[in-house]
């Protein structure tokens, strides 16, 4: 081949993989973010009364805690997805939807996430460590979780659990898979509301 005709050829070959990586490099990410209770899950009327609740720390899994969406192939196995990622840390994302959810359901303002200021005051706090925070393909989306509500003194352990909160996912996209992973998180805030409930931590806000 002549100087000038292998100069056309790699000009060629640039061309191509440019346009290629150009082409490969051009999609958006889709982003998600976990929601706090929707409107058509309803909170109780506690009839005014009020509880301080600390929500946090939360301790993450190193492999979810990522951008990236985690998803499993097989019990040992999971997924990293190049284009649907979360619009925020999923710690920070998941503690703030804890929140909104433990507020909505103990009918009480006065619940604040990790960390707050020295000055506030709280009757319980809840310590989440997630073990397992995503889905199986093809399968439930599942929220694993130990977790224990300490009392007014940030020390002492009023209540120990851990429990396992399986969601059927509507579709098989990442949006149906974010929306299991969200409801999952809904059921567990429930969950914890009603064992703050049942501790009778509550206070009349006109005694404090």
């Amino acid at each position: 081949m002549s100087h000038h005709g292998w100069l056309i050829s790699w000009a060629g070959v640039s061309l191509v993989s440019f346009l290629f990586l150009s082409g490969c490099t051009s999609q958006e990410p889709r982003l998600y973010v976990l929601s706090g209770v929707s409107m058509d899950r309803p909170p109780p009327d506690l009839s005014g009364r009020e509880v301080a609740v600390g929500v946090g720390p939360m301790d993450l899994p190193d492999y979810l805690d990522r951008p990236q969406i985690v998803t499993r192939s097989g019990q040992n196995e999971i997924f990293v997805a190049d284009f649907d990622r979360w619009a925020e840390p999923l710690k920070a994302n998941a503690i703030q939807c804890l929140t909104e959810d433990l507020s909505a359901y103990l009918g009480s303002r006065r619940v604040v996430s990790y960390p707050w200021r020295r000055a506030v005051e709280v009757d319980a706090q809840v310590i989440v460590k997630v073990i397992r925070f995503d889905r199986i393909e093809g399968g439930d989306a599942e929220l694993r979780v130990r977790w224990s509500i300490l009392g007014s003194d940030g020390k002492s352990e009023l209540l120990v659990r851990e429990k396992s909160y399986l969601t059927k996912p509507q579709g098989d996209g990442f949006e149906a898979t974010v929306l299991a992973m969200n409801r999952a998180l809904n059921d567990f805030a429930l969950e914890v509301a009603q064992a703050i409930r049942g501790l009778s931590l509550a206070k009349s806000t006109s005694t404090r």
